[in-house]
């Protein structure tokens, strides 16, 4: 797709900028969705979204404002640059936010690879994703949620010192889920899977894969309460682990929101755990070649071997706090100026999976609450959970109905154990290696 076009929008409006003597950046975005549901049997949602949006950012004598508008013709382009200069004039002084970024062009479209998908076979596989779900087991009653969707986002950055930056992405994503009862007992489950071409969607294998944890969970009882070793999948790890996030934002500590900056420098989890903000990571489906202020992105090593080592940064925060800038800006048209991660990896350890699978846990496959049940300053969380019980390489139960406690801080601070093969989220942005946390509370029976 060319974006010669949406380019001569953004350049009229830097031109717009420049000739109100002021700095500025523009953004568009656009995001168009073909998605499908099927519900018994049929096609229950066939549904087309296309939605774009530019959004303006003025800074003149050391104020910001910004504008937004979803029409690209002359007048409304004028309008939001004037409603951004006007709203520039009237905000307070800010001696840490600039347009930063030298001139340059960085285009980004290798994850194009793919054509559009066929409409009728994504119907298909839609429909035939519920009526292989259902197929598996008799004991699965329902699949409610199934479906299958295109996805394509457009990112266009263009500043008042040349600095143009462009990416597009396209990906594919289908769900599954099932409701499984036997007359006594019932669980339910759901996972997703993404891809860049829809003929890499192995729908059947996710399946199978999920109606096995269902079923395997629907026999899952309370276990005694108590405290036990904890390894969480990889989904759940990062569900716990993202409302903790803020430890690492420049941001927020320009803010006085996070209680861990005054700890940079500091052993502040096992020496185990080495985590990494990586733009380019080789395994990741999305490759981040720049930030939202055009800046070059560059992998960010946040803790190196359990200490503290780096925050994300944006220009602003990196120059108020006095430190490095790193590449993390996160802006989009209608928000301000933020910091936020690409794909963040929990780097592998030494310890072989199976002297890993040796010791005895308990594996948490769903949590659930991960941001109503946390609290981000002093680190404590509550969350239900569920999953499996191993001992000696073997699952030899299931658990549910339970609730696990304790203190995001400390917890990464017990690390009995790291494996040494990395597992990726479903959407390939979050990678980690297994890891035996010990010494977690189970509420139970």
């Amino acid at each position: 797709m060319q974006n010669s076009n949406e380019r001569k929008v953004l350049e009229k409006v830097i031109t717009l900028i420049q000739k109100s003597k002021a700095q500025g950046d523009v953004i568009f975005t656009r995001a168009n969705s073909f998605s499908l549901k099927a519900h018994q049997g049929e096609l229950d949602k066939y549904e087309v979204n296309n939605g774009a949006t530019i959004g303006v950012r003025v800074i003149k004598d050391n104020r910001v404002g910004q504008a937004f508008s979803e029409a690209l013709d002359d007048d409304s382009l004028q309008f939001m640059v004037n409603e951004a200069l006007t709203n520039a004039k009237y905000s307070k002084e800010n001696l840490f936010e600039k347009i930063s970024a030298p001139k340059k062009e960085v285009i980004n479209n290798d994850v194009l690879q793919a054509t559009d998908a066929d409409p009728k076979k994504m119907i298909e596989l839609c429909l035939e994703n519920e009526n292989y779900m259902l197929a598996l087991d008799k004991r699965i009653k329902n699949s409610p949620y199934n479906g299958v969707a295109e996805i394509y986002n457009q990112f266009l950055y263009l500043n008042t010192n040349g600095t143009y930056c462009e990416r597009q992405d396209k990906y594919y994503r289908i769900v599954c889920s099932a409701l499984i009862d036997d007359g006594h007992n019932n669980s339910s489950v759901y996972d997703y899977t993404t891809t860049k071409k829809f003929t890499d969607l192995e729908f059947k294998k996710m399946c199978e894969a999920c109606a096995t944890e269902g079923l395997e969970l629907l026999n899952g009882k309370e276990i005694p309460t108590g405290r036990y070793n904890i390894v969480f999948n990889n989904e759940s790890l990062s569900s716990i682990l993202s409302p903790f996030l803020g430890m690492f934002s420049g941001e927020k500590a320009v803010r006085g929101l996070n209680p861990m900056k005054e700890k940079l420098g500091e052993q502040i989890a096992s020496d185990l755990i080495t985590i990494v903000d990586d733009p380019k990571f080789e395994e990741a489906y999305y490759k981040y070649d720049f930030d939202h202020e055009g800046n070059t992105t560059q992998k960010v090593t946040l803790l190196n071997a359990g200490v503290f080592q780096e925050l994300l940064h944006n220009s602003a925060t990196a120059s108020e706090l006095e430190m490095k800038n790193n590449g993390r800006a996160n802006r989009s048209p209608k928000s301000a100026l933020g910091v936020t991660t690409t794909n963040l990896i929990i780097e592998s350890g030494k310890t072989s999976e199976d002297i890993l699978q040796e010791e005895e846990y308990l594996e948490i496959v769903d949590i659930q609450g991960t941001h109503s049940g946390t609290d981000f300053f002093s680190g404590n969380f509550s969350c239900p959970v569920k999953g499996h019980i191993w001992k000696n390489g073997q699952k030899t139960g299931q658990f549910k109905n339970v609730t696990l406690t304790g203190n995001f801080y400390d917890m990464i601070k017990n690390v009995k154990m790291v494996g040494d093969k990395l597992y990726p989220n479903p959407s390939n942005t979050f990678f980690a290696p297994k890891i035996i946390f010990s010494d977690l509370n189970i509420s139970g029976s």
